[in-house]
């Protein structure tokens, strides 16, 4: 890699990193005077803004590689989970064989309840990894607004980290 485009990456890097800071802000402002804003918003901004961070920290020296496994972010509506099947997907660095992937289960931060493995599928199609949920209606407790974490794995290397936001 040349200087010059080491230095572009460099800018390229904070400057996606503030950009997503100011409209984090923003959002949470509008939040904020809608009378919406609550303690999973906060945890979601807060966890969103360290991993922008991180992500821009790592992405500076371009020839050593992130450290962490990417993340794949999902937004689920409460109001009709019925036929919602929403996915995502994110290029690895691991160089596996296409097909299917174990997950783990998608905890509420803050809460018991959960995405079984059941409702989560994940598959390694041409060097990234695909996310998606199905049956979200079926989950017993119901799912309830919050911020659900879990993994996509290979063995013991994580593949993606699944965050999904439900309102």
């Amino acid at each position: 890699m040349s200087y010059e485009a080491a230095v572009q990456e460099y800018f390229r890097s904070i400057s996606a990193f503030w950009m997503k800071a100011l409209q984090r802000c923003q959002d949470a402002r509008t939040s904020l005077q809608a009378n919406t804003y609550d303690a999973d918003h906060f945890a979601s901004d807060v966890v969103g803004t360290w991993m922008d961070g991180i992500d821009a920290w790592f992405t500076i020296p371009p020839f050593f590689g992130a450290p962490l496994a990417p993340t794949i972010f999902l937004t689920v509506g409460l109001n009709a989970l019925v036929n919602q099947k929403p996915k995502g997907a994110a290029f690895i660095a691991p160089t596996l064989p296409d097909g299917q992937v174990p997950t783990t289960d998608l905890a509420r931060l803050g809460g018991a309840e959960k995405v079984p493995v059941a409702n989560v599928t994940a598959k390694v199609t041409g060097g990234k990894v695909e996310v998606q949920l199905q049956n979200l209606d079926q989950i017993n407790p119901a799912l309830v607004a919050g911020l659900y974490q879990g993994l996509a794995y290979s063995g013991t290397t994580p593949l993606a980290l699944i965050v999904v936001q439900t309102a």
